[in-house]
């Protein structure tokens, strides 16, 4: 009787599990929310600290790569990525997703344009119809599904701290039609989609990304 009871409970779980499949990712097409910059003109920190002085602040954020060409450069978030978000660069290919909470480069290319988000994290398109995760760089959709795209090292930083101890290094040329954009202080709902509330809660996790899966932990 005892073995009777438990296997029957085991088919009770099993099909209940069964009952609920997993769902998949929610994508959200949306290439007109936010016009991709492809290969603007190049100039060095120190030039752009003297050029737009009146504009620039000591604690703008900025996405940092830290090899590479001129030993790296420097991008004021306000100026450049909070209004495009997807930069397509011979430096690198650059994403900010403040709605998740990243902003990171990959190896260079000209071939990327912002796409939308897939279960509220960004997503950029390949000109051959390839989707990538902005967040992982990882294909999940198109000609090249699971291929993940070379991650270069970076950081975020202060501009006055970068403009201080890496003057020489390369800045994009702050042109009059660069106007700073204030980063946003509240999530985007058409990155979400039509979220309940209760699934817009956010908190700040480490992610490490060893293959074939990564994982994230609350910090």
């Amino acid at each position: 009787m005892r073995y009777g009871l438990s296997f029957s409970l085991f088919m009770v779980g099993a099909m209940a599990g069964q009952a609920e499949p997993e769902k998949e990712p929610k994508l959200i097409v949306k290439p007109e929310a936010f016009k991709t910059l492809v290969n603007p003109p190049c100039s060095h920190c120190r030039d752009e600290a003297k050029r737009r002085s009146k504009d620039l602040r000591d604690d703008d954020r900025v996405l940092c790569w830290i090899r590479g060409k001129y030993d790296g450069g420097a991008i004021p978030l306000r100026f450049f990525l909070n209004p495009y978000r997807v930069i397509s660069d011979t430096y690198g290919v650059f994403v900010y997703d403040p709605d998740a909470g990243y902003a990171r480069g990959y190896a260079p290319s000209l071939d990327f344009t912002f796409h939308g988000w897939r279960n509220g994290v960004m997503v950029m398109k390949h000109k051959d119809g390839t989707l990538y995760s902005c967040l992982t760089g990882v294909a999940f959709a198109g000609p090249n599904k699971g291929k993940r795209l070379e991650l270069m090292p970076g950081l975020t930083s202060g501009w006055g701290f970068w403009l201080k101890q890496y003057p020489g290094t390369v800045a994009y040329h702050l042109f009059d039609k660069y106007q700073p954009l204030d980063l946003p202080t509240k999530v985007d709902p058409d990155s979400q989609g039509h979220a309940s509330p209760r699934r817009l809660r956010w908190q700040n996790r480490a992610g490490v990304s060893p293959r074939p899966a990564g994982q994230a932990r609350s910090l």
